[in-house]
């Protein structure tokens, strides 16, 4: 078993950060694997079915920018400067404690920042397509699926089959049904969500659902 180390500052952490050092950490002595994920493009069903633990990893707080700024463009947005400086200083435990990071060609930011946080994690960045228009963006789409599966077999040793994948695609969509009905329950009795930005996510959740199960059909035809 593996001695992960937490970082010189873990003393200097509040309760809460400390709390998910500790979690992430024991994880890792337990020998889990930890993906650190910047989108909802990224489809998690697939480190489901490859036993890989999935953290979001988007950052909301400012107190990282400024480190950022000492590398990064200061017109970047503020979420793509939190995000590389929580990375920088060490302060996010999920990105301290990845095996690999997951990344989408959003936008350019985002682009710029994948390819400086290559230098400190592995870093893995999924093409999308620019536009559902273009008579190649679904296969384009396809292809990053399959090389992902591709890259995640050969780094973590695992097999992701057909069975693990619907497995995990119905473990999603299970969730998701419960999550939308404490949503709509809560709405009937006060009128309203508690958070909207609740409401946004759980209607772009499923798009990776939906895109897994998509494919498993031509699955074998692919290997």
């Amino acid at each position: 078993m593996s001695d992960y180390q937490l970082p010189s500052t873990f003393e200097e952490f509040s309760e809460a950060r400390r709390n998910g050092f500790l979690k992430a950490k024991a994880i890792k002595d337990a020998g889990g694997k930890i993906a650190g994920v910047f989108c909802t493009f990224s489809p998690c069903e697939i480190f489901d079915a490859a036993d890989i633990h999935t953290v979001g990893l988007c950052g909301t707080s400012d107190k990282t920018i400024g480190a950022a700024e000492s590398e990064l463009p200061k017109n970047l947005c503020p979420l793509i400067k939190s995000s590389y400086g929580f990375a920088l200083t060490q302060k996010c435990p999920y990105t301290y404690f990845a095996d690999i990071l997951i990344g989408e060609t959003t936008c350019d930011g985002k682009k710029k920042m994948y390819e400086m946080l290559s230098e400190l994690k592995d870093m893995h960045v999924m093409q999308l397509p620019q536009g559902v228009d273009r008579p190649y963006a679904k296969q384009m789409w396809t292809s990053e699926i399959h090389y992902l599966i591709e890259v995640l077999e050969k780094k973590f040793g695992v097999t992701i089959t057909d069975e693990k994948l619907r497995k995990a695609c119905a473990v999603s969509v299970t969730a998701n049904a419960r999550l939308e009905c404490v949503l709509w329950s809560y709405r009937n009795r006060f009128r309203r969500l508690p958070i909207q930005r609740i409401c946004t996510m759980f209607w772009m959740v499923p798009i990776s659902v939906l895109t897994v199960m998509s494919l498993l059909n031509p699955l074998k035809k692919w290997r």
